[in-house]
């Protein structure tokens, strides 16, 4: 845990993540059944692209990697923050899928967090 940031450090894994995976499915699921796009978002460095390069192999339409310097060591609220901020910048979005939780932090609150942020952000 960093104290002054209290956030916790983590290592950045640039492999899918099982619950990435079950949320792109239900995403693709919807797609299937109301017809719309896909936009995979994740904030992270470049060893990122890696994810969205899978996402677009799952056929997502588009994707998008939130990264600054100020992000590094976020914690969930922020991370929640940037990535709500993300889907407003997209605009028209009807729904949002989140995996459950990360292989790094393993918190499983992110996805919460954004739920209010981005209700708020329409």
């Amino acid at each position: 845990m960093d104290t002054r940031r209290n956030s916790q450090e983590r290592r950045y894994e640039s492999h899918y993540k099982p619950f990435d995976e079950f949320a792109i499915e239900e995403a693709l699921l919807t797609r299937e059944k109301y017809d719309g796009e896909i936009v995979a978002i994740t904030m992270g460095p470049e060893k990122a692209n890696d994810v969205l390069r899978n996402a677009l192999a799952l056929t997502a339409n588009k994707v998008q990697r939130c990264t600054d310097e100020a992000f590094v060591g976020s914690d969930t609220f922020a991370t929640a923050s940037v990535l709500a901020a993300a889907v407003k910048k997209i605009g028209d979005v009807d729904v949002v899928f989140c995996g459950k939780q990360s292989t790094d932090g393993n918190t499983g609150v992110v996805g919460a967090e954004l739920a209010p942020s981005w209700a708020g952000a329409l």
